[in-house]
């Protein structure tokens, strides 16, 4: 699928496959292990255990779906058993937030937040200068850029423990 000349970007992806992977056991989103299963068919590369167990519990549930459609089972519930199946209720119902998309939306958000604010220290030196920057930049309070970078950097920590655990499997593959 990949020539010699386009080799940077299959080290791109084979990156990014690593960050998606790791972001859907840190995060139970299910877009993030989607994104893992297209670029590991993209590099033709063997899904590692975590996509497995989660491609083998969506078969069971399309599998236990299918049985419930077979019995005559409400049919106008096939939206809402749909997106069980593929897990994006569960991550919602147990963050008691929106959708998959909202965390997913909101995580890329906190993580633009602290990455402005980064910038914007290096510059002012003084934490709470840079907050408030930040948020007239985005039009939020300090506070709101303060929460944003909180939860970016416990997802950042979480993301780093995995990495370390993992060692240099990132760049085996």
């Amino acid at each position: 699928m990949f020539t010699e000349s386009n080799e940077d970007e299959r080290k791109e992806l084979k990156f990014d496959f690593v960050v998606s992977e790791l972001l859907w056991r840190i995060t139970g989103n299910p877009l993030h292990v989607w994104d893992a299963i297209a670029m590991a068919y993209q590099l033709d590369i063997e899904y590692p255990p975590s996509l497995k167990d989660y491609l083998g519990l969506a078969a069971l549930r399309i599998r236990k779906a299918y049985v419930a459609y077979c019995s005559k089972e409400d049919i106008g519930k096939q939206a809402t058993l749909i997106s069980e199946v593929l897990g994006f209720t569960n991550l919602a119902r147990k963050q008691g937030r929106g959708s998959c998309f909202e965390e997913r939306r909101d995580l890329e958000k906190d993580l633009h937040t602290r990455e402005m604010y980064q910038e914007v220290l290096m510059v002012e030196k003084k934490p709470d200068l840079a907050y408030k920057k930040v948020g007239d930049k985005l039009g939020v309070s300090k506070a709101a850029v303060r929460r944003a970078c909180l939860r970016a950097e416990k997802i950042m920590k979480l993301f780093n423990k995995m990495t370390n655990s993992i060692g240099k499997a990132g760049q085996a593959l």
